[in-house]
This record gives structure tokens, sequence and C-alpha cells, in this order.
């Protein structure tokens, strides 16, 4: 076979790869170029914008219905959520954030100075109030009976004072004492707990996390426990409801709309890029195809 022959052979081949390599090529950058429509003597020019650009909002609002619909459920999110694992782990992260935080309690909440104390005026009076309720329906009883038999137990080794201080007048001794204590409750005990509870509360505001569990002698586990047991009620009580209301199909779609043409060609080719090289591959390898057939037509 001689040069000529040669040369007829491949030059059929090269060319059926290259024109099928640059067909592909140019068709993958048309998916996205032009960015925008191109007009001259007022007329839009064809594939102008590129088909990508110009069906941005049609591809967003399917990217967003695909992914709410069979990839990202709201049945999904709640799920997550109650997985074991994932609350032992947002437990252990919260409570390990208590435990280093110089976070002060006042300092956690964004409300001004009067709010605070707004706040911990309605907290201290309404735990007051529900602490003098509940003491003032408490059978003190139990209590006291033991306290005054051990005040009066060495008047009582003496038979005369134990003669006088018979069962009968000590229970009549234990009813008075009960009722007075029942009478300042009731007189003075709001102001008092109430005055005590807002002490307190002012107390612990400015101290921080880690220092106030300390104080407490709360221990990492008790705390840790605590933690999850409550992200357990919330998200057993809103979970549903917070997932149902989240729209995911609308974030998604927005945010395709919000990109720009070259983010999302950016974005596209991160995820695409060895595959669209691929079809350009394919392309050249199909042209070199052709050119081999049209050797022998």
């Amino acid at each position: 076979m001689d040069f000529m022959e040669i040369i007829h052979v491949i030059v059929p081949i090269v060319v059926g790869a290259v024109i099928g390599y640059c067909t592909n090529f140019i068709a993958i950058k048309m998916l996205f170029r032009p960015y925008k429509e191109i007009r001259i003597g007022g007329k839009k020019l064809p594939f102008t914008p590129g088909i990508i650009p110009k069906n941005q909002s049609r591809m967003a609002t399917a990217v967003g219905r695909t992914v709410s619909q069979q990839l990202f459920t709201s049945g999904d999110l709640t799920e997550n959520l109650r997985n074991g694992s994932t609350l032992s782990e947002l437990s252990n992260k919260i409570t390990d954030s208590i435990f280093t935080s110089e976070m002060t309690i006042s300092s956690i909440s964004d409300k001004d100075e009067l709010s605070q104390t707004e706040l911990g005026i309605k907290i201290s009076k309404g735990l007051s109030a529900k602490a003098v309720k509940r003491l003032s329906e408490t059978d003190m009883n139990p209590i006291i009976k033991p306290a005054v038999r051990e005040i009066l137990a060495e008047y009582l080794k003496n038979p005369m004072v134990s003669m006088l201080l018979n069962e009968k007048l000590l229970s009549a001794i234990d009813e008075k004492i009960e009722d007075g204590l029942k009478s300042y409750i009731e007189k003075s005990g709001q102001e008092t707990l109430e005055k005590y509870i807002s002490e307190q509360m002012d107390h612990i505001a400015e101290k921080t996390l880690k220092d106030t569990v300390t104080e407490f002698s709360f221990d990492r586990e008790t705390i840790s426990q605590g933690v999850q047991n409550m992200l357990e009620k919330v998200i057993d009580k809103f979970a549903v409801s917070v997932a149902e209301s989240i729209d995911i199909q609308k974030i998604v779609t927005s945010k395709i709309e919000a990109m720009e043409v070259e983010q999302l060609e950016e974005l596209l080719m991160s995820i695409m890029k060895n595959e669209l090289q691929a079809v350009i591959n394919l392309g050249a390898l199909l042209g070199a195809i052709i050119g081999v057939i049209n050797i022998f037509i």
C-alpha cells in the first residue's frame, strides 16, 4: 500500500473523528452558551440563549418537585430527626456546649433588659404562687409531728411533763403549729418565696452555663439524658408539623432560579464532567467509525 492509499484510508477516519468530537463538544457547550439571547437588527438569533439558560425556570421547578417528592421528603426529615443515633449525637453536642460554654443565661436571650426583668417577675410570681398553693394543700402533720416530738424529747423524759403533755395535747399542738404555718404561708409565703426566687434567678442568670451546671452538681450523663428526653418530646410533638411546613420544593426551586447561569454550569459540570466528556469521546469514536464505513462506499 503506497503513501496515497494510506492517506486515503486515514483521512476519512480522522476527519470523521474530528467532526464527531467537535459536534458533540459544541452541542454540550450549547447547553449553556450563550448565556443570554443575541439579537442582530432586532431579530433574535436561533439557539440563543443556550438550552439550560432558556429553560432555567422550568428546570428549577422540575428539580424542586423531584427532590421534594422522591429524594428528600418531609417524612424523611421527620424520620431522620427521630433516629436514635441522630438524637444521641445532637444531645451530646448540646451537652458539650453546656459544659464548655462561657455564655451566661441572660446573654442567650436577645430581649432587652426591661423585657428580661418583666420575664423574671412573671416567672418568680408564677412559681411562688404554685409553691404556696401546693404547701397550703399539703398535709404537714407527718413533718411537724416528729419534729415536735424531737424538740420535746428531753422534757417528755420527766414523768410529770409526760403526764401533762399526753398524746391528745401533743396532737392539738401539732394541729396549731400546722394551722399557724399554713396561715403564714397564705399571708406572707408568696412574697417571701417570690423575693427568694427572683434573687436566685438573677444570681443564676449572670453565671456561665458551665459554672451553673457545676454549682448544682449536674453530671454530664444526667444533662445529656435530660437533653435527649427533651428533644424526643419536642420532636414527637412538633416534628411532623414543622417538617410539613418546610416547602422543600419551593426552597430548591428558588435556589436554582436565583443562580447565575455560570454558577449553574459550574455546578452541573462538577457533577457530570466525566460523563459529558465520555459523550464527546463517543462522538469522536462514532465519527471515526463512519469514516471507516465511507472508505468502503
